[in-house]
């Protein structure tokens, strides 16, 4: 079954087209609307979704904002409550009046309830309730309203189940209507359903948080990480009271740890501070713990990439008390991705990351080993991509349930085994997309109402039968705290629903006996994966690039960490549907390494080289202001008239200075030879900026040394001749 997902309904594409009467209509309400607590902010620009808006900015239909709808299931001696705000559009409503009205569909099935949410008709059933707020409403005006059905108006016949209702504005400008549910409870005559809800804790596609600057950084990770930040709305959501929600946390949130070399595993402990290419730690108004002031004065203040991580781990380790937590491989890789090639190093070395999760949170406990790929697939050869990558550490997976076989009426339960009898846990597509339809409260409550009513169908698919279903967050979320929470309270306070643990589940399946004949191709829809093969090929040799600039620059080591865990990154699962993310940290990663010893260069030269062997000079400068440590030169010759016996050894230049390099050379015949002189790490990676030496050769052959030889031996006996006249000559007398 595909998944469901929200619709603009006809008030929202009208509000879209009057931007200021829509702003207008927010003031009016949030004035008048005092009792109801605020909601949260937009977030900071972020590359997942849009920022959530105000819950009175986007009427759900026909100028209505639904606030609550309590309770969300009615028994025989309670009032159901319906409160909102009606908003008018660019005109006068004159008698607008609003009603709830009985629908007279019947909701046996799951695509029953999707076909009554989805309908705008007005319906035909019986006025339960109805409220005229005011004779007038004025263009760009607002009001709120409350409707209330006493207890005993709302029968049914059924000992529990689901009823569809809707919500209906009539004035002159005609009769809207938005449809819902309302759950019925007499008594209990079924077995209940075992509810787990597992959320991703996994940071936005935002590559400013491993940007070069320290600024940029900074503000980043306290922008996505602090207060009204997208994870920090999607924690307060999922830490609703009686829904004991299992956090799957990748561990990148808290930074890469402690002694996180690229490719091998975290130790325990608390996060380490991100390194600070461009300065030292930058100071930050706050402590760690979020307290102003907390320092003594003249204290150094610590690096606010690291405060808002350990805020973060604080909190993480105190919500471990109230929920499970589960550890997603380092940076949360794109499972359906990357282990097309079940061998790559970095996925393997990312999964293996995952197990310092617990000494990050404290010592809490963290289960490890849960393989969630975000499209919901497990063909046969990802399952084996899955045991070679997870090796023994793979306990299980979570898959979609579209892929799950299933009789027809009757939706496939959480738990089963793989053909290859690996455990897995299905999600349920339908109930998993409705959370996402919680960016405002008016919609929260429409989710949440639908959720009760997809409940109460599983529930009569099979009543006598305990059945246990998950809903698996989506990655994509961008949640209204206060909506999200309210949801999941709802569902916990459902009587047919038993809120449980994702782990149960896992271990459900771990017993489930036997294994599934196949495993069907998922229909859960997501983005395009943002990793391309050529961008994961092109990861190793930046990796190396970078590696060798800390060698060749010492003073550079602290930026290693930073562009190791950026290049980590770059198999997320968050760039789904983003190519240019995974794309721009490659590439700033590579500009990095390229840039940072331009200033180290080879001087060009024209060289007359008039023997057969002997030294060549070679100059090369270092135009930075730090020394250079083990540069290696290497000589090309482009013809083989000239040949290097010996290539230079590695040296060193200090800062702002020249190093003269003497290469041993043979000339072989006489023309001119072009030299590239490049320059290259104690790895072999080229680096800095090379440069071509003419060299005219020039040796002097055969007959060049029989002539000389022939000279100097006529000199030699004529030497030898003088000498012996002179001792012949007698001695004068004096």
């Amino acid at each position: 079954m595909s998944p469901v997902v929200s619709r603009p309904t006809r008030a929202g594409e009208r509000l879209r087209r009057r931007p200021a009467l829509a702003v207008s209509a927010l003031l009016v309400v949030v004035g008048l609307v005092t009792a109801v607590p605020p909601v949260e902010a937009a977030a900071a620009a972020s590359p997942v979704g849009s920022p959530v808006t105000g819950a009175a900015a986007v009427p759900a239909s026909g100028g209505l904002t639904l606030r609550s709808m309590s309770p969300g299931v009615v028994t025989r001696g309670t009032d159901l409550t319906v409160t909102g705000v009606l908003a008018a559009g660019g005109a006068a409503m004159v008698a607008p009046r609003v009603s709830l009205v009985r629908g007279g569909s019947l909701l046996t099935t799951r695509q029953d309830v999707t076909d009554w949410s989805t309908a705008s008709a007005p319906a035909a059933g019986a006025q339960l309730a109805l409220a005229t707020p005011t004779p007038r409403l004025a263009s760009g005006g607002s009001i709120p309203f409350t409707l209330t059905v006493p207890a005993g108006t709302l029968r049914d016949s059924a000992p529990y189940g689901v009823l569809p209702v809707a919500l209906e504005v009539t004035s002159d400008q005609g009769t809207t209507s938005v449809h819902t549910f309302v759950g019925w409870y007499a008594r209990k005559e079924y077995e209940q359903l075992d509810l787990a809800v597992v959320a991703p804790v996994t940071l936005p596609a935002d590559t400013s948080l491993y940007a070069d600057d320290a600024t940029v950084r900074a503000r980043a990770w306290q922008r996505d990480l602090g207060s009204g930040s997208r994870l920090d709305r999607l924690l307060r959501g999922t830490d609703a009271p009686g829904a004991p929600v299992t956090w799957a946390v990748d561990p990148a949130v808290l930074g890469p740890g402690p002694s996180a070399p690229s490719g091998g595993s975290t130790g325990s402990g608390g996060p380490a501070p991100s390194p600070s290419p461009t300065s030292s730690p930058t100071s930050s108004p706050t402590s760690p713990t979020g307290d102003a002031g907390a320092q003594a004065p003249g204290a150094t203040l610590p690096d606010p990439v690291t405060s808002a991580q350990q805020r973060l781990a604080a909190r993480l380790r105190d919500g471990a008390t109230r929920h499970p937590v589960w550890a997603l491989p380092y940076a949360d890789p794109d499972l359906a991705a990357t282990l097309v090639s079940p061998s790559d190093p970095l996925v393997s070395a990312e999964i293996r990351r995952a197990g310092a999760l617990g000494g990050q949170l404290g010592g809490a406990a963290v289960t490890t080993g849960i393989a969630w790929a975000v499209d919901g697939s497990l063909p046969s050869d990802r399952e084996i991509g899955l045991r070679t990558a997870y090796g023994p550490g793979l306990r299980g997976a979570l898959v979609s349930s579209s892929t799950l076989p299933g009789t027809s009426g009757f939706s496939a339960t959480a738990p089963h085994l793989s053909p290859g009898g690996l455990p897995v846990v299905g999600w349920d597509d339908v109930m998993s997309s409705l959370t996402t339809r919680t960016r405002t409260v008016s919609d929260g409550v429409l989710a949440t109402q639908e959720l009760v009513a997809q409940t109460a169908t599983l529930l009569g698919q099979s009543p006598g039968l305990n059945r246990s279903f998950l809903i698996a967050i989506p990655r994509s979320i961008d949640p209204s705290a206060q909506a999200l929470s309210s949801m999941l309270t709802g569902l916990a306070a459902v009587p047919w629903v038993r809120m449980g643990s994702a782990d149960d589940l896992v271990s459900a399946a771990v017993a489930s006996g036997d294994p599934l004949t196949s495993v069907g191709a998922s229909t859960w829809q997501v983005a395009r994966p943002g990793l391309t093969p050529d961008l994961r090929r092109s990861v190793d040799g930046t990796r190396t690039a970078v590696e060798a600039v800390t060698t060749l620059l010492p003073r550079r080591s602290g930026e290693l960490g930073l562009w190791q865990d950026s290049l980590d990154q770059v198999v997320s699962s968050r760039w789904r549907g983003q190519p240019a993310g995974p794309a721009s940290l490659v590439g700033a990663a590579a500009r990095w390494a390229r840039t940072a010893t331009t200033g180290i260069r080879v001087l060009s030269q024209d060289t007359n080289f008039l023997a057969d062997e002997g030294i060549l000079q070679v100059t090369v400068v270092n135009d930075l202001s730090e020394p250079v440590a083990g540069l290696v030169l290497r000589l090309s010759p482009s013809n083989p008239r000239l040949r290097v016996l010996q290539q230079p050894e590695a040296f060193p230049i200090a800062a702002r200075s020249r190093a003269t390099v003497r290469v041993r050379v043979q000339a072989v015949a006489a023309g001119l030879v072009p030299v590239t002189v490049s320059l290259r790490s104690s790895d072999g990676l080229p680096v800095g900026t090379s440069a071509q030496l003419n060299i005219r050769a020039n040796p002097p052959g055969r007959t060049f040394y029989l002539a000389s030889g022939a000279v100097l031996v006529l000199l030699l006996v004529v030497g030898v001749l003088r000498s012996v006249r002179r001792r012949r000559r007698p001695v004068s007398a004096p």
